[in-house]
């Protein structure tokens, strides 16, 4: 028996978070009865995401993830914006971002219902990786030591060609860390299945918890 088309779809920002968010989904447990689509950019993603708040398809949930980058609040005013642009939603405008995510509701039942994610917690600047890294084990010693090398190389960055962004240290910060396992370099997603990552964190119970009302 074919199984039926989900009506919920879950937007992001780029592909790492396509393989490494169903990975986190099987760990806590959380079948994945939706879609996950990528906006493979930040502005790729809000014009997907205001594309699907106007049009009429078989979606009834719409959940976005997107990172904080340098500026948490405006990450968070910028989808605030989003819907209240699309005149469907009725929200305190000032309100902050819950810590465990938000679900919004529209005024009309056949409109979509709205879950915003902003990584790595809500409240912080980061992305994916910044979430990620919160997730390392606490009884794990390769990450202070990748800690330092990065930190010696993101302050010693003139002297360096080529080196990663200042806004990418936490990416190179994590892929650093797993280049120092067995097997090395492993992607995120692997790691995720590897145990590599502590998914019973507080951290990951909110945002798994967050993800779970996207089924159903």
């Amino acid at each position: 028996m074919e199984k039926p088309a989900n009506t919920s779809l879950l937007l992001v920002e780029g592909k790492s978070e396509v393989t490494v968010i169903p990975r986190i989904c099987q760990e806590c447990g959380i079948p994945q009865n939706f879609d996950i689509e990528s906006g493979k950019s930040l502005e790729q993603l809000k014009t997907a995401m205001k594309t699907h708040l106007k049009s009429t398809n078989r979606y009834k949930k719409l959940w976005v993830v997107i990172d904080a980058d340098t500026n948490a609040n405006g990450a968070w005013e910028s989808m605030k914006y989003i819907l209240e642009k699309s005149g469907k939603y009725d929200f305190d405008r000032k309100m902050t971002l819950p810590v465990d995510g938000v679900v919004i509701p529209p005024r009309d039942p056949e409109d979509l219902t709205v879950g915003i994610w902003v990584m790595p917690d809500n409240s912080s600047n980061g992305m994916l990786e910044d979430f990620m890294l919160s997730l390392v084990p606490t009884e794990d010693t390769l990450l202070g030591e990748a800690t330092s090398t990065v930190d010696r190389l993101h302050d010693e960055r003139d002297r360096h060609n080529m080196i990663f962004k200042a806004a990418h240290k936490s990416k190179a910060l994590i892929h650093t860390w797993l280049a120092w396992h067995d097997t090395p370099g492993e992607s995120l997603s692997v790691a995720v299945t590897k145990h590599l990552f502590d998914t019973s964190h507080p951290l990951a119970g909110r945002f798994s918890a967050w993800l779970s009302r996207l089924n159903g």
